[in-house]
């Protein structure tokens, strides 16, 4: 049986820090965090970004259906022609 080389801990750890975000702020962290900023105090009041999927939508969920159709969905439109991107706020009550 043949052991394998050993490896130095330092950048494997780093590896795993950078991995799995630990210490650092994820996407959806730094937008939780602007979030009221983003969508106005009163519209944020009533919503919470959750996650972002396959890179391009971000899952927020509402309290209401009618709330997510016409205050986040408009939120959404400005939201994205503001940052050039076809990202989009998926709602889900």
């Amino acid at each position: 049986m043949r052991c394998r080389a050993t490896t130095p801990l330092g950048p494997l750890i780093e590896t795993l820090l950078v991995k799995y975000q630990i210490g650092r702020n994820s996407c959806e962290q730094t937008i939780r965090d602007h979030w009221p900023e983003m969508v106005g105090a009163a519209n944020a009041a009533y919503s919470h970004p959750v996650r972002i999927d396959r890179g391009k939508s971000l899952m927020v969920l509402v309290s209401t259906a009618s709330f997510a159709m016409n205050s986040l969905c408009t939120a959404n439109r400005s939201w994205a022609r503001s940052r050039n991107s076809r990202a989009a706020i998926t709602c889900a009550s």
